[in-house]
């Protein structure tokens, strides 16, 4: 006797492998645990050059923005495509994963099928009011949203910021996961302490762009030189803001204990994870909202706590004097002191760290993740009309 019929489900998304990104990241991640579920056949929509693991279907016509002023163009156009795609794939549920969800918000355009949108925060902020209004790309996620039958935030405090923007549609937080593939085994030994006479080793994993609060560390370490002189700085990542990094860490007499790592191997991650102190992210509020923070997680998989600020989902990452420690937005004088008592305990450490992983193995795994998104394409195809037919509705 034949089973049920698989469910076939189109993710969308705008960045995936080879593109790094915490969204390329996590969304390799869900696709790489539910491509070894039964009665699940996944096709991912994304742009050309994408990578994807095996058993998962690619169709790579989604395209990625040029400039401003061709984003709503770009829109359209890949409102079009996904329609096609809709209309001859016979699939029971789309997820997107990130803002390739603003074309959705033509609904002239695309037709409706059960939707469910991952939301990280920075999609629903506007660049300008002019950018806006050549692009319309905050509208047409807003519509997007108001169309889609489950809306997911990664954190309760992208859910609320979303919200305060006038969104009254009920938002769900589903917290992101780790790789395993950038955290290594999850029972390997703990580093020893490192001796005294060693260099403290403060560690930032993060692209390179203001909202992830780079300056804030680097102020508060040239506060710490004349206090505390034996430590470096091991800052993973790459982006824009390098160069202005780079000067300034120069300007502030920090050269010679800042190593810019840029990208590195994923092979590499998991030691240079474990040769950590401190994992310390600042992210401004300033230049943007901070969604979550997966690194932190990551860290916290090698037994290394984290220092962040008080300011979007950070506190959601990070749980304040039990998994490491939070401090206000722009409060260098308080960081330094909190970190300085950090330095002088190990056994402190020791412990932050100890309960940061456990809470990592309890809260952010892969298979968990990929529950909670199950959970809720099912909950999607319940509330959906005509939710008995794998046609697109027109």
């Amino acid at each position: 006797m034949a089973g049920p019929e698989p469910i076939k489900l189109l993710v969308g998304v705008s960045e995936f492998e080879p593109l790094v990104g915490g969204i390329a990241t996590l969304t390799g991640t869900l696709l790489e645990d539910l491509r070894h579920r039964d009665q699940l056949q996944v096709t991912l929509w994304a742009p050309t050059g994408t990578r994807v693991p095996t058993g998962i279907t690619l169709l790579p016509t989604l395209e990625r923005h040029t400039s401003l002023s061709k984003r709503f163009w770009t829109e359209l156009k890949n409102g079009r495509t996904l329609a096609r795609h809709l209309r001859t794939g016979h699939y029971d549920a789309v997820l997107f994963m990130d803002a390739a969800a603003r074309c959705y918000g033509l609904p002239g355009v695309v037709p409706s099928l059960p939707t469910v949108i991952y939301v990280h925060g920075t999609e629903v902020v506007p660049s300008s009011f002019s950018g806006e209004l050549l692009s319309g790309r905050v509208t047409l996620q807003r519509r997007a949203m108001l169309r889609a039958e489950k809306i997911l935030a990664n954190s309760t405090a992208t859910a609320k910021f979303v919200q305060e923007l006038n969104f009254t549609k009920p938002i769900h937080t589903v917290y992101p996961c780790f790789d395993p593939a950038r955290t290594g085994a999850p029972d390997a030994a703990p580093r020893a302490n490192r001796p005294s006479d060693q260099p403290f080793t403060f560690l930032t994993v993060a692209r390179l762009v203001e909202r992830k609060g780079h300056t804030q560390v680097l102020d508060l370490l040239a506060q710490l030189l004349p206090l505390r002189p034996n430590f470096r700085y091991v800052i993973v990542g790459d982006g824009p803001y390098r160069a202005t990094l780079e000067q300034y860490a120069h300007k502030l007499g920090l050269s010679d204990r800042v190593d810019f790592r840029g990208y590195c191997a994923l092979d590499d991650l998991p030691g240079i994870y474990q040769d950590a102190d401190l994992f310390i992210m600042l992210p401004t509020r300033a230049a943007g909202i901070e969604g979550f923070g997966l690194t932190y997680v990551e860290a916290a998989l090698a037994g290394v706590p984290a220092v962040g600020t008080a300011h979007g989902g950070v506190s959601e990452a990070v749980l304040d004097g039990e998994t490491g420690l939070l401090v206000a937005d722009g409060d260098v004088a308080t960081a330094l002191n909190r970190v300085q008592a950090l330095m002088d305990d190990p056994q402190r450490r020791e412990q932050l760290g100890a309960a940061a992983k456990a809470r990592a193995l309890a809260t952010f795994t892969p298979a968990h993740f990929a529950d909670q998104i199950l959970h809720f394409i099912q909950a999607a195809r319940a509330a959906a009309p005509n939710n008995d037919s794998p046609t697109a509705r027109p």
